[in-house]
This record gives C-alpha cells, sequence and structure tokens, in this order.
C-alpha cells in the first residue's frame, strides 16, 4: 500500500437468491417486495400486519414481529391499508348501554364502511358491508318483533269433536222452551266465526 492512499475496503459479498443447501428462498427473501410487488401484501400474515398498522403498533414492533422492513410497512400503509379498515378505528363510538344502542352503532359503523368501500371503489369490501347491513337489520327486526317469521297455528275449535259434544250437552241443560232461541244464538256465533 502506498503513503496517502486509503486503505482498500473490504468487499461484501452479495446476497444469494438461493439457499445453497436447499435450493429455496431463504424467509427474509420471500418478504422483500421488489418493483411493483408490495412485500406486506404478499406476506402469510397480511390481516394481522394491517390490524396492527390501523391499530397504531410502532413499526419497530413490527419489523420485529413480522421480518419486514420499516419502509416496507410504512409504504403499504400508506398506498394499501384501504380506507375501510382505517374509518374503523377513527369511529370510537360511546359504549351502547343498551341492545338498541349496541345495534344502531353496529349499523352506524356498518354505513361508514360501506360509503368507505364506495368511495375506494372496492367492489368486495362494499358488498360485504351490504350483506352484513341486511343481517343486522334482519337480527334487529327479530328481536323488536317486527320480524316474525314463526309458524302460526289456527286450531278450528268448532269443527272438533270435543265442541260438537259440548255444545250437545249445553243445549241439553237449557229449559225446552229457549232451546230454539239458544240453537239459533249458536247458530250465529258460530257462523260468524267460521268467516
Amino acid at each position: 500500500m502506498a503513503p496517502g492512499t486509503p486503505p482498500a475496503r473490504p468487499v461484501r459479498p452479495k446476497p444469494a437468491l438461493l439457499d445453497k443447501r436447499n435450493r429455496s428462498r431463504t424467509a427474509k427473501q420471500r418478504n422483500r417486495g421488489g418493483r411493483g410487488n408490495c412485500a406486506v401484501c404478499k406476506h402469510e400474515q397480511r390481516a394481522q400486519i394491517d390490524s396492527d398498522l390501523v391499530a397504531g403498533r410502532p413499526f419497530r414492533e413490527l419489523v420485529k414481529r413480522y421480518g419486514m422492513s420499516l419502509a416496507a410497512l410504512s409504504r403499504h400503509k400508506a398506498n394499501h391499508v384501504s380506507e375501510a379498515l382505517a374509518s374503523l378505528t377513527k369511529s370510537k363510538a360511546a359504549p351502547a348501554v343498551s341492545f338498541d344502542e349496541r345495534m344502531e352503532a353496529l349499523i352506524a359503523t356498518t354505513h361508514q364502511l360501506l360509503a368507505a368501500a364506495i368511495k375506494g371503489k372496492n367492489g368486495a369490501q362494499a358488498l360485504m358491508a351490504v350483506r352484513e347491513l341486511g343481517r343486522l337489520t334482519e337480527v334487529w327486526g327479530r328481536a323488536n318483533g317486527q320480524l316474525n317469521d314463526r309458524p302460526t297455528t289456527v286450531v278450528n275449535v268448532q269443527a272438533t269433536q270435543e265442541w260438537v259434544q259440548l255444545r250437545s250437552v249445553v243445549v241439553e241443560f237449557v229449559p225446552p222452551e229457549r232451546r230454539k232461541e239458544f240453537s239459533q244464538r249458536l247458530q250465529v256465533l258460530e257462523g260468524a266465526n267460521s268467516v
């Protein structure tokens, strides 16, 4: 080495794309994004990562937990976390006390999700929100008695054998001079109820 020349920097070997032993990508290399590929979107635990990002967990904690780079998590949150998911945490409703208040809060939140999905032109999320609104409305209607799909059983008592026997017994106890009048009144009542 000549005097005045800087010392040579050691040459770092480039990381191999493939692990030489099993010829497969290592875990860290599988989670790399690259141009047009979001590493977080391809991650096996994407749903959990998204919920952690929306919940505001520190990036450094997520870097350690999921083995993702800070930049990848930051880009993913900025570009790929849907507005609908983010709006869930923004709407901190007061704790509902009654069943009706809880249902109203759930329906309001679902309406917000639907609006965000429509605004973001996310058809799948919009369809899920509409489905959930239908289900919530049905549950609320059943609970309030507005929707009643229980079977109704109508029994025509006048057509039963027991009524015919009871009628003949009652008629026997009516004095003979009043039986004709009593029978006519029973027929009128039976006629009115059979309509």
